[in-house]
């Protein structure tokens, strides 16, 4: 009798919270739209050389300095137009600063890592003769022993929903609470190239031997490599990647190369406001903004004197 009456008043309880919770109208947010709507809402015409240019061919004698950026959604400009991408808005914001002029070439590829840029480089280095080789690293770049279908498996974590939530505004509350909480350990975890120690040492080895290859093939063309570490637009004010910012850092020093952390340019921002939407991290016209300005002053303080120095040894 006493179970039945605990079962009773537990049942009870629940219709309660579970009237409240109608009335209040409390439920999670509607399920996010798909990337692929943002990705398509926007001009992603690619040129004869399948980057995103509205060229198709340099001529030989061309003089302006040539800097390719080499990687992933993130510098192809996932969502925002090809004029608001960081690398359209460093050409302009360069051109002051170099007399011959500028022309920046956007080798992103959605959806790649190093092991996969080293090969658009070499397919299109004869092509473009670029004078600066920009490589833009991002966290998923240490997906490493992960693939890049995890961030699908992890995105249905958190997006799914049991029979019983569509029943009940209580539990699909619950639900909610608990997928976004996994589907944001699981995303860290990606993003820093592992659930442990040994995967995520596996990554950056990974990581590093995919970046020293790339450097060796840029520097064997007589062009300047160097490294800019875009961060992920969430908690910029306390990245829980902040480890994954010092040992990129310390990679750089290790490759000598010249190296960019955009994170300061960015922290004490409202990540919010800076992506395309809650749900695609990918930065939007603001967020492009702000990593061309830093990326520009980088350019003109570190990388063309380096580069100067190099031609002139």
């Amino acid at each position: 009798m006493r179970g039945m009456a605990v079962l009773g008043s537990a049942t009870l309880t629940l219709l309660v919270v579970e009237v409240a919770f109608r009335v209040s109208h409390i439920q999670p947010p509607p399920r996010p739209r798909e990337q692929a709507l943002d990705t398509l809402a926007v001009n992603n015409t690619l040129n004869a050389l399948g980057i995103r240019e509205d060229w198709d061919a340099i001529a030989i004698d061309d003089p302006r300095l040539r800097i390719a950026f080499l990687g992933d959604s993130m510098t192809f400009g996932d969502g925002v137009e090809q004029r608001d991408t960081f690398c359209h808005l460093v050409e302009t914001m360069l051109m002051p600063s170099v007399p011959d002029g500028v022309m920046t070439m956007n080798l992103g590829k959605s959806g790649t890592s190093p092991v996969e840029q080293i090969d658009v480089y070499r397919d299109l280095r004869e092509a473009l003769r670029p004078d600066i080789v920009v490589q833009v690293l991002y966290p998923n770049d240490l997906d490493g022993l992960y693939t890049h279908n995890t961030l699908v498996d992890i995105h249905a974590i958190r997006d799914s929903e049991l029979w019983l939530s569509g029943q009940s505004y209580l539990f699909r509350y619950v639900e909610h609470q608990i997928r976004t909480r996994l589907a944001m350990r699981a995303t860290i975890n990606y993003f820093r190239g592992g659930r442990d120690v040994a995967q995520q040492d596996a990554a950056w080895a990974e990581l590093e031997q995919a970046v020293r290859a790339t450097k060796a093939l840029a520097e064997a063309d007589e062009a300047t490599y160097c490294i800019v570490f875009h961060p992920w637009l969430f908690r910029l004010d306390d990245t829980p990647l902040a480890a994954e910012h010092v040992r990129m850092g310390a990679l750089a020093r290790a490759l000598a190369v010249p190296y960019l952390d955009l994170l300061p340019a960015f922290e004490g921002l409202d990540a919010r406001e800076l992506r395309i939407s809650g749900i695609n991290e990918h930065a939007n016209p603001r967020g492009h903004q702000i990593a061309a300005r830093s990326i520009a002053r980088f350019l003109i303080a570190e990388v063309l004197p380096a580069h100067r120095h190099r031609r002139a040894g």
